[in-house]
């Protein structure tokens, strides 16, 4: 869970840096784009902050089982690291026929992003 908890928040601390950076620029465009992926990065913290709190409420997380395309899943983690991918000059290639599976979105979702934010580490 502490790895779900700090991603989010080094992904904003990255952005933060290049939100520095673009202001003093005077990039807007980069600007409100570094705005935005923080954002979704928050989003994601609060939704790890809710499942932590469920966890201690019930004791178990419930899982939501559903058919889940895995290059979508890819999509949602990789797209908010897209700047930090460019300013680190790495290419990321994703499979295009990957399956769809019976699983809990938004947890395998906490299992490919803790695969790509080690990875960037």
């Amino acid at each position: 869970m502490s790895h779900e908890l700090k991603s989010p928040l080094v992904t904003c601390m990255g952005f933060m840096s290049l939100l520095h950076e673009d202001a003093a620029l005077g990039k807007i465009d980069r600007i409100m784009d570094s705005a935005k992926r923080m954002e979704c990065a928050v989003l994601r913290m609060k939704e790890n902050i809710d499942d932590l709190l469920e966890l201690s409420r019930v004791g178990r997380i419930q899982y939501n089982f559903e058919i889940v395309h895995i290059g979508q899943v890819l999509q949602k983690i990789l797209q908010p690291l897209e700047q930090i991918f460019r300013d680190r000059k790495i290419t990321v290639h994703v499979q295009r026929d990957l399956p769809n599976v019976w699983a809990d979105k938004h947890r395998i979702g906490e299992v490919f992003d803790n695969l790509v934010t080690n990875a960037l580490k």
